[in-house]
């Protein structure tokens, strides 16, 4: 279910201003005054990202796909940002450029996704890892698992042949 659209008039802000004057800071008006004044964070939805991993296949790509969710309908419009680590993978070789846009979230919407394409290839190698991070820029929402590990599986086995030391795909011989 996608957000609700929501239309504010002049008046109805001036109405909700007036109103949040005339009552006591805690009583429904403004947040309580907490150590640091006015502004004192209350959480309102908890922020995940998930670990995830993908084959990494022969040729053309494959999704990794981050699903980034709250722990109930947003409450509030808000905003996280995301930090990419490149861990073990070669960005622009092992898939593509991560780019850091924040993830918005408008009232009603409860998950994102975030979708790393993988190059698929038929070099031998080691199972990669990179990573995101998410971070709280908004009100109201409160980071619990921050940090989504993805993992590409690597599909290509090898062996040397026989006198040669050649490598040769396993996935290209035909097994009897």
């Amino acid at each position: 279910m996608g957000p609700t659209a929501r239309t504010t008039t002049l008046a109805s802000l001036l109405l909700a201003s007036t109103a949040a004057l005339a009552t006591p800071a805690g009583a429904g008006g403004l947040p309580p005054q907490g150590p640091g004044g006015y502004g004192t964070e209350v959480v309102v939805n908890h922020v995940s990202i998930d670990d995830v991993q993908v084959v990494e296949g022969d040729a053309g790509s494959t999704d990794l796909v981050f699903t980034v969710s709250l722990d109930g309908p947003a409450v509030r419009d808000g905003s996280l940002s995301i930090s990419f680590g490149a861990g073990t993978t070669t960005p622009g070789v092992d898939h593509g450029v991560v780019l850091p846009d924040p993830i918005v979230f408008l009232v009603g919407d409860d998950s994102h996704t975030v979708t790393i394409p993988v190059a698929g290839d038929l070099v031998d190698e080691s199972d990669e890892t990179l990573t995101l991070e998410l971070h709280s820029t908004s009100y109201g929402f409160e980071v619990l698992d921050g940090l989504g590990v993805g993992t590409i599986v690597d599909d290509d086995a090898s062996f040397a042949a026989p006198g040669k030391g050649v490598r040769t795909p396993v996935a290209r011989l035909a097994v009897r």
